[in-house]
């Protein structure tokens, strides 16, 4: 695989630092394309042992990743793939936090724009989160 192999993330690499940045337009919604290539980029790169962090950032200014793709109620089956990867007693959403929690290199989220719902979680999940001044926000549907 390689980093040309996906067509919602660009990714680049230099001094053992992967560069990936989200392009999921038009407000990268969290659907199961999105989730299904982040999911293949973490697991490529799990155990490349020249790949010491990978830094995840957006190419819409105004969102990170906005939310689940709500349209996914209405489609049950569109996560049988990530749910037949999924861990056990883990719905696929908790398994694909999981993933990014337990990669074995340091995730880092560059947050210049709104995560909300499943987007906030994504931010949750990495070791550690960097927001813009007056541009970044978390924000959970339960809580509004």
């Amino acid at each position: 695989m390689t980093d040309t192999d996906f067509s919602r993330l660009r990714i680049s690499r230099a001094d053992g630092i992967a560069t990936i940045t989200i392009d999921n337009p038009p407000v990268n919604v969290l659907d199961v394309p999105l989730m299904s290539e982040i999911r293949r980029f973490l697991l490529s790169v799990r155990d490349d042992r020249d790949t010491r962090v990978l830094v995840f950032q957006s190419a819409d200014p105004e969102f990170f990743i906005a939310h689940v793709d709500m349209t996914l109620i209405d489609e049950p089956h569109a996560f049988d793939e990530i749910a037949r990867e999924a861990p056990g007693g883990l719905n696929p959403f908790q398994a694909f936090g999981e993933l990014l929690r337990e990669q074995p290199q340091v995730t880092i989220v560059k947050l210049a724009g709104l995560a909300r719902g499943g987007g906030a979680e994504f931010v949750a999940a990495a070791d550690m989160a960097f927001a813009a001044e007056e541009r970044a926000g978390l924000a959970q549907c339960e809580a509004l």
